[in-house]
């Protein structure tokens, strides 16, 4: 794998909650984005995804949050960092892309001019190079007839359409990293797939780092080289899309696979993992995932295992990492 982009060491969040405790939203998270590449990063609604990629983007609107750790970007650290300078470089060097594009698009103004906004933030180009720019930017997205569709307003876009001009707002100014949010959740099936082909056509076309933030693993097996698996906050598998789907180790892994469809046939029922996450403010000792791990063993309740591996980019945190492959079905292809 090349340097990365993006190094991240032993990030922590720590969020206020009421009564004077401390909810744990992201409890050690080290991993690596490379220029090129898609990392996605998968993990049940509370895992720590968002909150992540908000912290080190300086997007986390909590008041009394206390994030620590290292966040190397391009040699600088983003946790660090002067506000005036992060926020110029937010937009500028790092795409942001949300699940709602109601959050990025302003329903008063024309697309087109949204976009050309986003460049005139970050590049010295008047109005009519800068509306340029956002023609390109929405052609480059796959919007048909920019010149036309960028003189007009939101809602006159499909939920599609509108997604791809929230990648065209964040691929404007040229980012090096681009982060995307549960960019499909909201959208049918079709579409999906497309804004999918089109996050891997960036990845490959400027050689952009793109974060692929999801609740699924066969969604992010479509794209990504490499794969961050996140539970209670912190990474409990981390690799190649092949390590980690081909081979699963984590028993996390393995039951985020097997609640998932299989691509090639129907089945009468999934696996569902058995339980719920668990609050941040309140987690277990030991591996937090041990409450719902049918592999548990005493070490699990009490001593937190550390990340190990095979010695190269594969590694888990599990006191009894899985050997054996997984049962028929739940299995999803790299």
């Amino acid at each position: 794998m090349s340097d990365p982009l993006l190094e991240v060491r032993d990030l922590r969040v720590h969020l206020p909650v009421a009564g004077g405790g401390v909810a744990r939203a992201v409890d050690g998270a080290s991993f690596r984005v490379s220029r090129g590449r898609v990392l996605g990063v998968v993990g049940e609604s509370g895992s720590g995804k968002s909150v992540t990629f908000l912290a080190l983007t300086g997007l986390l609107a909590v008041r009394g949050a206390r994030v620590s750790g290292r966040a190397l970007f391009a040699g600088e650290d983003l946790l660090t960092m002067a506000p005036d300078r992060l926020r110029r470089l937010r937009g500028d060097r790092i795409g942001m892309v949300f699940q709602d594009p109601a959050t990025a698009l302003n329903p008063m103004h024309r697309v087109g001019d949204q976009i050309a906004e986003a460049v005139r933030a970050h590049r010295r180009v008047g109005r009519r190079e800068a509306g340029r720019h956002a023609e390109e930017a929405l052609r480059r997205v796959g919007v048909p007839a920019p010149e036309q569709r960028a003189r007009q307003y939101p809602h006159e876009f499909s939920g599609g359409m509108r997604q791809r001009a929230a990648i065209a707002m964040a691929l404007a100014p040229d980012p090096d990293l681009l982060i995307a949010d549960e960019p499909t959740t909201a959208l049918d099936v079709t579409v999906q797939a497309q804004i999918l082909e089109l996050l891997d056509e960036i990845r490959r076309g400027a050689g952009t780092a793109v974060v692929l933030i999801s609740h699924s693993l066969p969604t992010v097996a479509e794209v990504a080289q490499d794969v961050m698996v996140m539970y209670a906050g912190r990474p409990v598998e981390t690799g190649s899309c092949a390590e980690v789907l081909g081979r699963p180790r984590h028993p996390y892994t393995r039951a985020l696979l097997g609640a998932a469809p299989p691509a090639d046939r129907r089945v009468d029922r999934l696996q569902p993992v058995e339980g719920a996450p668990p609050s941040p403010a309140d987690l277990p000792p030991g591996c937090a995932f041990h409450p719902r791990c049918p592999d548990r063993v005493a070490a699990c309740t009490s001593e937190r295992p550390e990340p190990a591996g095979d010695g190269g980019t594969h590694t888990w945190a599990c006191h009894v990492p899985a050997v054996a492959p997984l049962p028929a079905g739940g299995r999803v292809a790299a």
